[in-house]
């Protein structure tokens, strides 16, 4: 019986080690420090084309409206639009640096005229020591109702190649309004663990089909954009990050049924070969 014991506990250990060779965060940017290094891990920012990021979202106070639905619950608070993204901090001190609510250029520098992939804000992140293939990024992008309906990720293992995520992103505000929305996007199988050079961007997209932007607001001229980005993460498997629910998309990490249910379908197993080795 001791023996049988023993059997299933060194089994369901290397299970679960087998099951999770690397699974939390890599890294976080979530802007609540007042620089452009990430809050957890390591890594770096660039933008190219014309953007350039210099302002600290915390003056989102004069965003108000309603979201599609009517409500207006969660959107200003005492003057200011807080937990519109899903970063759990307050913004604690307004108009400063520390504890803001995302980064954004201020400028509106994502130009219509410029094809996409010319604008872009972009992070690197090493993902040496990851065996497993299962890279996953999420982000919180602030956009207008004038700015581009859709967006892309580009990402590179190299830093010289770049390549497009096979998914558009991409929302409808439904008015004039401006608003957060979480997305993310699965990199699994693509290549892109155990790559010192790994990196990503962020661009404008046409869309699937069309060959120029739209607006995310049909009821209103498309502009040049001016984008925010809050709680950028890169993880494998499961999050490590704790985030608050977004108006629009689900918080991302959870883990899938399937592989709780793999993970408990073994553990079954186990405990049967062991009831058989103790008859």
């Amino acid at each position: 019986m001791k023996n049988a014991i023993a059997v299933v506990g060194v089994a369901i250990l290397a299970l679960v080690v087998s099951s999770s060779a690397f699974a939390g965060t890599v890294a976080l940017w979530d802007y609540n420090t007042g620089t452009f290094a990430p809050s957890m891990g390591s890594g770096s920012m660039v933008t190219g084309g014309h953007v350039a990021f210099d302002k600290w979202d915390t003056d989102l106070g004069d965003f108000g409206g309603l979201y599609p639905d009517g409500s207006t619950a969660g959107k200003v608070v005492n003057g200011m639009a807080e937990n519109n993204s899903t970063d759990p901090m307050p913004i604690t001190n307004p108009g400063t640096a520390i504890a803001s609510r995302g980064l954004r250029d201020t400028y509106k520098n994502w130009l219509t005229t410029d094809a996409p992939g010319y604008n872009y804000v972009g992070w690197k992140v090493s993902t040496e020591g990851i065996a497993t293939d299962d890279i996953k990024i999420a982000l919180d992008v602030r956009l207008k109702a004038y700015d581009a309906r859709y967006y892309q990720l580009m990402y590179t293992t190299d830093g010289i190649t770049w390549n497009y995520s096979p998914v558009w992103q991409g929302i409808d505000a439904g008015g004039d309004l401006t608003l957060w929305n979480n997305v993310s996007w699965d990199l699994t199988g693509l290549g892109v663990a155990g790559k010192k050079d790994f990196a990503f961007r962020f661009i404008e997209a046409y869309g699937p089909g069309q060959s120029s932007y739209e607006p995310a607001w049909s009821g209103i001229a498309m502009k040049s954009g001016v984008y925010a980005f809050d709680m950028v993460e890169v993880y494998s498997g499961t999050s490590d990050v704790t985030r608050v629910a977004s108006p629009f998309g689900p918080a991302p990490g959870v883990p899938e049924p399937g592989s709780i249910l793999a993970l408990c379908s073994g553990l079954v197993g186990l405990l049967g070969f062991a009831r058989k080795r103790t008859r």
